[in-house]
């Protein structure tokens, strides 16, 4: 029994990744709310995706301060996504009565909609100094095919939320969002589980200091691991 329901079973992995996600997606919709704290509230979201994946401990005081800290970086995310959205509206009109013109909004929203998906990660990834603009054209110029990818997912999911029946969609609604998110920043990052965000390439990174004898930490976050990887 322990096995199949110990703390290091598969199953209770999954039970709590599935719910540190939801949790995580609540936090992400409240934080959303407002509409002008969305994109720093989507960089949130990948960073408390990021400590899921690692068991980082992640509670709702660690979601607003990642919320306040990137609230101004953060405008990309919000920006694009926003623009992204209206180009989407305006396509769907605009083919109607001139399909060359919404063809081209539709483009242009494709590309936005890219743009959102990249900035949080960019965010995370841009070093102090740094323009996080500038970091998310190198990550889609070197990973396109992931950069799609995680496109792909984000629209599957929403489309999940609108044209599947209620019970699914509310199921898919809670835990796509972060789930989506780790994808996002194990791809785009190149996270891994022992391994620290890496800055993007050509970024500054502050000279490392003298060796110094200490006790093994967790890596990528000095909070405590706890099994779950979130706590409330």
């Amino acid at each position: 029994m322990n096995r199949v329901f110990g703390t290091d079973s598969v199953a209770y992995r999954v039970i709590a990744f599935a719910s540190g996600s939801a949790w995580i997606t609540v936090l992400w919709l409240v934080t959303s709310a407002p509409l002008v704290t969305a994109g720093p509230a989507a960089v949130a979201l990948h960073d408390a995706a990021a400590a899921l994946v690692r068991g980082d401990r992640y509670g709702w005081r660690d979601f607003a301060r990642s919320v306040w800290r990137h609230r101004r970086a953060g405008f990309l995310t919000g920006l694009s996504l926003g623009v992204a959205w209206l180009a989407c509206i305006a396509a769907a009109i605009a083919t109607r009565t001139a399909p060359l013109a919404g063809g081209s909004l539709f483009v242009v929203a494709v590309m936005l909609s890219v743009a959102s998906v990249l900035a949080p990660v960019a965010i995370l990834r841009t070093a102090p100094g740094r323009g996080a603009l500038r970091t998310m054209c190198l990550v889609a110029l070197t990973q396109p095919g992931r950069s799609l990818l995680v496109t792909a997912l984000w629209a599957a999911a929403a489309a999940g939320v609108l044209f599947l029946p209620f019970q699914y969609a509310v199921l898919v609604a809670l835990l796509s969002p972060a789930g989506v998110a780790s994808v996002s920043v194990l791809l785009l990052a190149n996270l891994s589980i022992t391994a620290p965000m890496p800055p993007a390439t050509g970024s500054a990174v502050a000279p490392s200091a003298p060796a110094v004898a200490t006790p093994a930490a967790a890596p990528f976050s000095s909070r405590t691991p706890t099994t779950s990887g979130v706590s409330r």
